[in-house]
C-alpha cells in the first residue's frame, strides 16, 4: 500500500511539474505611426495576431492598449503548451482597418521557450535586419 501511495505521488508531483512547464508570451505593437496620421482609430479598427498553428490560429486574438494613460503599444498574452515548447511559429499582425483587413507583407517567426517572455515592442510591417 505504501509503494502504491508513493508511486502515486511521485506521478503527481511529475505530472505538474510538467502541466507548468509551458510558455506564455506577451506581444507588443507600436501604433503610434497609425494612430498619429489617424489610420488606425481606435473603437472603430482593431489589431489582431494571426497564424496557421494554435494559438495564433485561435479566433478572437484582438491586441489591446492596456496601459493607463494609452501609450499606443497594443498587446495580447499566447499561452504554449509543453509540447510548443522549441518549435518555430510563424504569425503576422493584421490591422482592421474601417472593417478592411491590412496583413502585414511578410510573416514574423518566433521560437517558443519555457517560461514567460514579453516581446520589445514591434512596429506594424517593419522588419529590422
Amino acid at each position: 500500500m505504501e509503494k502504491l501511495l508513493l508511486l502515486f505521488i511521485t506521478l503527481l508531483l511529475a505530472s505538474s511539474g510538467a502541466i507548468a512547464q509551458q510558455a506564455s508570451v506577451t506581444f507588443n505593437l507600436n501604433l503610434k505611426p497609425q494612430l498619429e496620421d489617424s489610420t488606425f482609430i481606435p473603437g472603430r479598427d482593431y489589431v489582431e495576431i494571426s497564424g496557421s498553428k494554435y494559438p495564433f490560429s485561435k479566433r478572437g486574438n484582438l491586441l489591446k492598449d492596456n496601459s493607463s494613460p494609452a501609450d499606443s503599444v497594443y498587446s495580447i498574452t499566447l499561452t504554449f503548451t509543453r509540447m510548443d515548447l522549441n518549435k518555430t511559429f510563424s504569425y503576422n499582425y493584421i490591422l482592421n482597418i474601417n472593417g478592411q483587413p491590412r496583413k502585414e507583407s511578410m510573416p514574423r517567426q518566433i521560437d517558443i521557450l519555457a517560461g514567460d517572455h514579453e516581446l520589445d515592442p514591434f512596429y506594424f510591417d517593419a522588419f529590422a535586419w
